[in-house]
């Protein structure tokens, strides 16, 4: 379910996050989920950019190592 709301959040010019690794039990307390009937799998935050992003460059693998 989670994949086709990010997908179509996408196709609408929303951007999305998955969020992992938060406090289970906190967040179900928070919403006052029955962890027995209900359970919090995956957080997913939607939303618009403040202005776009900056394009990034990346420094190529040969100027951050030397080889001998």
């Amino acid at each position: 379910m989670a994949t086709y709301m990010v997908a179509y959040a996408s196709f609408l010019g929303i951007d999305t996050c998955y969020i992992e690794g938060y406090g289970k039990r906190a967040v179900e307390k928070l919403y006052g989920l029955d962890p027995f009937k209900e359970q919090v799998s995956l957080i997913v935050c939607f939303g618009y950019r403040s202005k776009e992003q900056q394009p990034r460059y990346r420094i190529s693998l040969d100027d951050l190592v030397e080889y001998k």
